[in-house]
């Protein structure tokens, strides 16, 4: 990600990341960290239909319930993960769009 962030003449990088700040290694080149609050069989169960076929389901379960959880407190805003798709994009758009435009965050909203 550091050479892409470097190198790559891009406005925005999206990363399906659960750790945002928590992670050293990338908190430096994050603009904007939002947190999907989904709920929990909602997350687990998408997670499960995404990547079953690479992990095994317990392995996934033991690293989501070690780690997981610890990551909305660090991000900048929070969106409410159960709403349809096409809500979540718009409320990321317009979160993304007021940040850009005024270098202010809006209030963690759920």
């Amino acid at each position: 990600m550091k050479r892409l962030y470097e190198t790559a003449n891009l406005d925005y990088i999206f990363l399906d990341y659960p750790f945002a700040y928590l992670n050293e290694a990338t908190k430096a080149m994050l603009d904007l960290a939002i947190y999907m609050d989904t709920p929990l069989d909602i997350a687990m169960a998408r997670g499960v239909i995404r990547d079953y076929h690479e992990l095994d389901v317990v392995s996934y379960m033991k690293e989501y319930s070690l780690h997981g959880r610890n990551v909305k407190a660090s991000a900048d805003e929070v969106v409410n993960g159960s709403l349809p798709v096409a809500n979540i994009i718009k409320v990321v758009k317009e979160k993304i769009h007021f940040k850009k435009g005024s270098g202010k965050l809006v209030n963690k909203t759920k």
